[in-house]
């Protein structure tokens, strides 16, 4: 059994209340469940004030001990927590789970010292620990492809001034959200910068700019309703950055998303860890992948890279068919969308997600 220090128990206590995810008894089971501990989620005692309910939840994991040969149960509680603070805290925590060994394994492989021919290979099992999170390397050259078609949208009008994000779903079409922007005046007032991004050097790369076509606004939703707008661009910026399509396979609740985004209208980023589907009903997703303002109108991708929902808000928000409030994030899922268009515009959009015939330095940035 591990054994927290009294400064290192009290200041765990500290952070774990003060968690918007732990402030209410009613999220309290989905957080511990999210960490990986959904059998002692029944077992434990989350009602009272956070701090007391986070004294309880620490104090039943330090004494139930492992869960696994891997992780101790506290491991995994503290681990969950890292994904929701921010650096300061997220170094104390780190540092936690390195002092006491929270998330290492009871013993190391054992070495071999025998040729490689006589190794017993039963003895040198790799874990796959809940799903199998492996992907090729090529994942990570698609994702560029992929956030070359996402646009930082910066919007003035008269002395008011608003960004958000929004990317390309045909060579000269693109989507965002209605509450970034929604009405002619909007769009006429709005600029749309592809590239603007660092290089692996942290250097800003070369931003292109475009404006709005005459054709404007081709079709928009209210913000209480699907909130997208869909925005025609001139020069048709997708033959040069590329454009995104919807997925062909529905999501489903506990598969993974993947954002690029703009968030608080910093330089591109993207956010694929703590990225799982939480719910879906209505006409919305909701996840756990990680959002700022900013990020409003961003791609919801899944692992292939293809577009499953258009985010649109996060924070302590309703699942539309239960009424129950988590503090989550929430997209429009793009099969809504398209099926409000009408048809015209629907043929429109239902391309390949990048240019054919042409070499990689057609997709990326320069």
């Amino acid at each position: 059994m591990v054994e927290l220090s009294p400064e290192h128990r009290s200041a765990l206590i500290a952070v774990l209340k003060e968690l918007p995810e732990f402030a209410r008894e009613v999220d309290r089971g989905e957080f511990v469940r999210n960490a990986g501990l959904t059998q002692l989620a029944a077992h434990i005692d989350l009602s009272g004030s956070p701090y007391v309910a986070a004294s309880r939840l620490v104090t039943h994991a330090l004494a139930y001990g492992r869960v696994s040969p891997e992780h101790e149960a506290l491991g995994r509680i503290v681990n969950e927590m890292t994904l929701l603070v921010g650096v300061t805290q997220r170094a104390l925590l780190t540092g936690i789970l390195d002092r006491y060994s929270l998330m290492v394994p009871v013993a190391a492989q054992p070495e071999p010292n025998r040729d490689l021919i006589d190794w017993d290979i039963t003895r040198f099992q790799e874990k796959i620990i809940g799903e199998n999170t492996l992907r090729p390397v090529s994942f990570l050259a698609e994702g560029l492809r992929a956030a070359a078609a996402v646009a930082y949208v910066e919007t003035k009008v008269g002395r008011r001034s608003w960004s958000g994000t929004g990317f390309l779903i045909a060579p000269g079409i693109l989507l965002t959200n209605h509450h970034v922007i929604g009405d002619d005046e909007q769009v006429r007032g709005s600029v749309f910068r592809f590239g603007f991004e660092d290089d692996a050097a942290g250097r800003a790369r070369p931003v292109s700019e475009y404006r709005a076509a005459k054709s404007g606004l081709l079709r928009t939703s209210p913000a209480d309703e699907l909130d997208y707008s869909l925005i025609a661009i001139e020069g048709e910026p997708g033959r040069k950055w590329g454009w995104l399509s919807a997925s062909k396979t529905p999501p489903q609740t506990g598969s993974r998303v993947n954002i690029v985004q703009h968030p608080a209208g910093l330089p591109k980023q993207i956010a694929i860890q703590h990225n799982r589907i939480t719910y879906q009903g209505g006409d919305v997703m909701q996840y756990l992948t990680s959002t700022l303002p900013g990020s409003s109108g961003s791609p919801v991708l899944d692992d292939h890279w293809q577009v499953v929902a258009i985010h649109h808000s996060g924070g302590r928000i309703p699942e539309p068919t239960t009424g129950r409030f988590f503090y989550r994030n929430e997209g429009i899922l793009l099969s809504s969308v398209l099926a409000h268009l009408p048809s015209e515009l629907r043929g429109q959009i239902n391309v390949p997600l990048f240019i054919r015939g042409g070499s990689d330095d057609d997709y990326l940035p320069a």
